[in-house]
């Protein structure tokens, strides 16, 4: 029923890297927390989505002293994020920024807060409040209540201090919506469900090297961190699991495990500069930073 967002997030010949020489001093082959200081509130970041048909990108290759010439990337559209104070909520005591996003549930928008936290660690994601929306199958309804859904564990986009070859690994992080479920003949009006998403994910420094990118005078030192997430999702109506024609109504099967894939770059100067995004091992997407 959910389409996870946990937002939102790319020319033929130079597309992925090249070796070469280039002797990267060693400060700038690794970035702290000192290089995001736009996720902050009060502070606004534009990005590109790049147009893969006019300039396709080939997939990053691993390892030191790469170069990613990405000046000459058609762009499809321009996007804005603007960083805000966190709302009071008990749940996010630690959360340093949020962002407001329309967010697309069973095929609907509902209007979402995204709490975030940044740190001496890392970029952590913590959860989000959600509006009610009410999606309505044939016959029947399910209502996503206004809610508060609050990780189990921190979800980090990259740890700090980040380094060529850094790995992480977290596992088991649950993410819970509530629902309110009428289903003739199976269930009576608001009759109380839950939807549980499990997620594992791993972040790996893969390469490092320099990023050319439009507006931009000069190449950037950047290191690329690998993503990637499976997440299980599991449904229960009235404590126990629905019938599976009941989710085939609605699209969805219990325990469905979904994957994806993100290679991400970071500067020691910048901070988080785009991504990649793969998709049955091509090239999916592309966003990246637009010039200051």
């Amino acid at each position: 029923m959910k389409s996870n967002s946990i937002l939102l997030l790319f020319i033929v010949a130079f597309a992925s890297c090249s070796k070469s020489d280039m002797n990267i001093p060693a400060e700038q082959k690794i970035v702290t927390v000192a290089a995001m200081t736009d996720l902050s509130p009060g502070n606004t970041a534009s990005f590109f989505n790049v147009d893969l048909d006019k300039t396709p990108i080939a997939p990053v290759k691993y390892g030191d002293e790469q170069r990613w010439q990405f000046t000459d990337l058609a762009i499809k559209n321009t996007v804005s994020f603007n960083y805000l104070m966190p709302l009071a909520n008990d749940s996010f005591p630690s959360a340093t920024y949020m962002v407001a996003v329309a967010e697309n549930v069973g095929g609907l928008l509902t209007d979402a807060l995204h709490y975030n936290e940044v740190s001496t660690t890392g970029v952590a994601y913590l959860g989000k409040k959600i509006d009610s929306v009410t999606v309505a199958p044939p016959g029947g309804s399910i209502t996503l209540t206004g809610q508060t859904i609050k990780l189990t564990k921190k979800w980090y986009s990259v740890n700090f201090p980040l380094q060529y070859r850094d790995s992480t690994t977290v596992t088991g992080i649950k993410e819970v919506y509530n629902l309110l479920v009428f289903a003739p003949p199976f269930y009576t009006h608001a009759t109380p469900g839950t939807e549980t998403n499990t997620i594992d994910y791993t972040n790996v420094a893969v390469a490092a090297g320099y990023l050319e990118l439009p507006g931009y005078s000069n190449a950037m030192p950047a290191i690329v961190v690998k993503q990637k997430v499976t997440n299980t999702v599991n449904y229960l109506i009235n404590g126990t699991p629905p019938p599976d024609i009941l989710l085939n109504a609605i699209g969805a099967q219990n325990n469905e495990v979904t994957e994806s894939l993100s290679y991400s770059f970071y500067s020691p100067f910048y901070g988080y500069m785009g991504s990649i995004y793969m998709e049955n091992n091509k090239v999916a997407g592309a966003t990246f930073r637009r010039n200051f």
